[in-house]
């Protein structure tokens, strides 16, 4: 029996080492084909140009919001910024730009066409050249924890993707463009899943001196739980709902303003 219990450990503990292996494996050819794809498609910059500087960065979201002609126009929100501060622009991810197409079928050049007869500029995220020093930067550091003996990096292999995905797109903007406010959109009760990166977001801007800025864009369901947190310097709410509904959802934001439902 001693001998039988000896083999099952010795095997456990070997087929689990091979599990490890494997599971390090693909996350390193992952990190790989991430830092490939954004080389091949953005190209790498060996100078880092000059940082160009505007008031505020508002996040574009939605096609139809930016319309003056739907019920759901959001566009009174850079109107008012751009009447206090000239310089407004908009920026927009790569994965936020996929569900504008998605549902519009319009391409880069259309969108920016359409942005720049209102009078705004638009920067895309996935368009900006990596710098050489940010590439070796996220290589040594991403790949060094692929290595690290720590289990930890083995049940968070998903989430190490996304947050180097969401790095070197935001970090090469905070790079190359300076504002006092960058406006970011999260969305309680539905995509939260995709939306959870306004604490990388905070953390670059306020390394920049920048203040991040979030805002209520839907009604809460309290029916509905959500396993996340919003991290902002500043968040627009639309009543005292939402601090009574999502505690633990606002416990990183710093201060909460009361603003009043956005679209009526």
């Amino acid at each position: 029996f001693t001998k039988k219990f000896t083999f099952l450990r010795a095997y456990s503990y070997y087929d689990n080492l091979i599990i490890n292996l494997i599971i390090r494996i693909k996350l390193i050819l992952k990190i790989t084909q991430t830092l490939v794809h954004n080389i091949l498609y953005r190209g790498i910059t060996f100078i880092q140009s000059k940082k160009i500087y505007y008031d505020c960065a508002f996040e574009f979201i939605d096609l139809n919001r930016f319309d003056k002609n739907s019920k759901y126009d959001n566009d009174h929100i850079p109107s008012f910024f751009k009447e206090k501060n000239k310089n407004c622009f908009f920026f927009l991810t790569s994965h936020q730009f996929k569900t504008i197409q998605s549902a519009s079928k319009i391409t880069y050049k259309e969108l920016s066409k359409k942005i720049s007869r209102k009078g705004f500029k638009i920067s895309f995220l996935d368009h900006i050249p990596l710098s050489i020093n940010n590439l070796f930067f996220f290589t040594r550091k991403f790949y060094s924890l692929c290595f690290s003996p720590s289990k930890k990096v083995l049940y968070g292999k998903k989430l190490l993707v996304f947050l180097l995905k969401n790095l070197l797109e935001y970090k090469t903007f905070f790079d190359n463009y300076s504002f006092n406010y960058i406006f970011y959109n999260t969305f309680p009760n539905g995509k939260s899943s995709f939306k959870i990166n306004d604490s990388i977001i905070t953390s670059l801007a306020n390394k920049n001196s920048i203040k991040s800025v979030g805002c209520q864009t839907r009604a809460i369901y309290s029916s509905k739980y959500e396993d996340c947190f919003d991290c902002f310097d500043f968040y627009f709410s639309w009543g005292k709902r939402w601090d009574l509904i999502s505690i633990y959802r606002t416990k990183y934001i710093d201060k909460i303003l009361h603003s009043g439902c956005i679209y009526f």
